[in-house]
């Protein structure tokens, strides 16, 4: 792995319990609607894993009423909330923001791991800009929500709250081309830190993790995160690490220490199994703790 130098993480407290390190509420999913059948339930529940594998008390799984049962199948540490839909299948924006106002204060709000896209989900996003959490990553489905917004920039500048954004390529280019933003990668991601106010990290083999004054690079290449879910694990793993350290470690170093342990997860399983493909995300999310572990100890 190359790039700037590795950032380091407090150690955790001996004393510490649940409440100590914090929750994160992920919300996502996407029920079968009338209009489209598919089904997305992995993405939210390998965050919430992935947000406590690296090492957040608790998680709270706010998906689509009719994901529920499936959602705490998959992910029994976590805890549900389920959003309300309406007849076509749609995400009710009213309800699920009434519920979620309830159970947002003092957690990390990670939102758009298969949430899907639509009038719904863009009414919805906008009440996370209300809500009084402690920070508010936003990752795939959201932020495509967010490139359709106009007046995006400025709902994201003026929150009350830290905010991350995890685009890949594709949802960067869509996010900075709605607001006017061209260049490579690296200049290209400093230009919508600055103009978001927030920390962006985009994300591919050359990940850049950039801010409104500081940009650092994780260049760490490996075709086995070429995989579905790996980047709702990574989501996952910034927002446990905001749920546990965002009160007393800048959030562009939280990011930056998730890239550089999502990347040394991976490079332990291709050790393991000597192979360059074939990865499932959930086997990433389960390497998670000791690349953290290995953060905390170089602090």
């Amino acid at each position: 792995m190359t790039g700037s130098s590795l950032p380091t993480l407090p150690v955790r407290d001996p004393r510490g319990h649940k409440g100590t390190f914090g929750t994160v509420t992920v919300v996502g999913g996407c029920a079968p609607r009338r209009h489209d059948p598919t089904t997305m339930l992995g993405g939210p529940c390998l965050s919430a894993i992935a947000a406590l594998r690296a090492g957040a008390g608790l998680a709270r799984l706010a998906v689509p009423e009719p994901l529920m049962t499936g959602a705490l199948t998959i992910a029994p540490s976590a805890t549900g909330l389920a959003l309300p839909v309406n007849a076509d299948g749609d995400i009710d924006a009213t309800g699920a923001a009434r519920a979620l106002r309830h159970h947002a204060t003092g957690t990390v709000m990670l939102a758009g791991p298969g949430l899907g896209t639509g009038d719904g989900v863009r009414r919805l996003l906008r009440s996370f800009f209300e809500l009084d959490a402690c920070a508010l990553v936003l990752d795939a489905d959201a932020l495509n929500a967010l490139g359709a917004m106009p007046d995006a920039p400025d709902l994201v500048r003026t929150a009350a709250v830290p905010i991350v954004l995890t685009p890949h390529i594709g949802e960067f280019r869509r996010l900075a081309s709605a607001i006017g933003i061209t260049g490579e990668a690296r200049s290209g991601a400093s230009d919508l830190a600055q103009r978001f106010d927030a920390t962006i990290v985009l994300k591919s083999s050359t990940t850049v993790i950039a801010s409104p004054s500081t940009t650092h690079t994780v260049d760490a290449p490996n075709p086995v995160l070429a995989t579905g879910g790996s980047g709702d694990v990574l989501a996952g793993v910034i927002a446990g690490l905001l749920a546990q350290h965002g009160t007393d470690t800048p959030v562009h170093d939280l990011a930056h220490a998730g890239v550089v342990a999502h990347a040394a997860a991976a490079d332990a399983w291709c050790a393991e199994h000597q192979a360059d493909g074939g990865l499932l995300a959930m086997e990433l999310a389960d390497r998670l703790p000791p690349a953290i572990a290995a953060l905390r100890r170089s602090s």
